[in-house]
């Protein structure tokens, strides 16, 4: 009998975490995608204005939405601006993570929690496994010069506020590391599976 009921899904931008998390969805899980999450509750009033205090009128669009691009850039300038933001988005971000965990638990199926900071918010705690998904350095900045189009800059700035690998292989059960092509990343996500699915 699987008892196995949450998997946490987590490690740095641009190691492939999204794409394991969609791979996993297909196979039927249910998913929490964090980020997603993230994205509505950058749009509500209470964040927006808390975002403006802070981070000033021109990370907003003319429509009065965010621009999640000029944010990003403007946060991840210094650990003490991604430590503010965390601190504007997070309390809402948990608060809707555990009401639609709350829905899933009735069901027989699995859920995937995806976050990115699955063990600086505690949520891990809430996970029977965590698999955390790696990658190397100058790969994760390819990866997302080519999905966010910012430069190379910008990029070792993100890169530079994250976790190193040796955090996330001290803390999950499962590590993955997708230097190669999405067939052998999709491989290991289904050995790993093996082991308790």
């Amino acid at each position: 009998m699987n008892k196995v009921k949450i998997i946490g899904l987590t490690g740095q931008s641009g190691a492939g975490k999204t794409t394991v998390s969609s791979y996993l969805h297909s196979k039927g899980f249910f998913t929490v995608d964090a980020d997603k999450i993230s994205r509505e509750v950058l749009n509500t009033s209470e964040c927006k204005e808390q975002i403006a205090k802070f981070f000033g009128k021109e990370v907003f669009l003319q429509d009065g939405n965010i621009d999640r691009k000029k944010l990003r850039e403007k946060a991840f300038l210094s650990a003490e601006n991604v430590k503010i933001l965390n601190e504007i988005t997070h309390p809402e971000i948990l608060k809707r993570i555990r009401l639609l965990l709350k829905k899933y638990e009735s069901s027989k199926g699995i859920t995937v929690l995806d976050v990115p900071l699955l063990f600086e918010t505690g949520l891990n705690g809430l996970c029977d496994v965590v698999i955390a998904v790696l990658a190397s350095k100058n790969l994760r900045a390819r990866r997302i010069i080519n999905r966010d189009k910012i430069d190379l800059n910008a990029v070792k700035m993100r890169i530079d506020t994250q976790k190193e690998d040796i955090f996330y292989k001290n803390r999950a059960d499962f590590i993955i590391s997708n230097d190669s092509s999405k067939e052998d990343l999709f491989a290991k996500v289904d050995e790993v599976l093996e082991k308790f699915y």
